[in-house]
């Protein structure tokens, strides 16, 4: 979704956060999400109505847009 919503890849840095694990923590749930440095979406797994819902949503930059004082800085 965050791919769909900002209009492009997610930063190699963000991937490499998720798969760094800090000394005594756990594997963080987000990795279930990627499959080598690649964001595995959609998958088989994923609902239509979830497809569906990503697809239909607006891009960051057409939502902030839209605010009345975001006029104010572009």
């Amino acid at each position: 979704m965050m791919e769909a919503v900002c209009g492009g890849k997610l930063d190699r840095e963000l991937i490499k956060a998720v798969y760094k694990t800090e000394k005594g923590q756990s594997k963080n749930p987000a990795v279930n999400y990627f499959k080598g440095q690649k964001l595995d979406y959609p998958n088989a797994e994923t609902p239509r109505a979830s497809k569906k819902y990503v697809k239909a949503m607006k891009r960051l930059n057409v939502s902030l847009n839209a605010l009345p004082y975001a006029q104010v800085f572009n």
